[in-house]
């Protein structure tokens, strides 16, 4: 066995040791503090919104590209 090896062997424990780490809390946002809707409350496309047949166009051509 390697000088390296037994040097790892003998600090591997400190990497294991367990600490007292409290998770943070969190809480979900109110609804004044989401992100609005930039189409309005009542949408339900979301990003769907941002298709237009010109950037169709442009993606198919992208993919096709090598």
């Amino acid at each position: 066995m390697s000088r390296f090896q037994m040097i790892g062997i003998a600090f591997m424990p400190l990497f294991f040791l367990q600490t007292n780490v409290m998770a943070q809390d969190w809480e979900i946002a109110s609804e004044a503090e989401r992100c609005p809707s930039k189409w309005g409350a009542g949408d339900e496309r979301g990003s769907a919104n941002m298709v237009t047949p010109t950037s169709v166009s442009i993606s198919a051509i992208l993919a096709r590209s090598p």
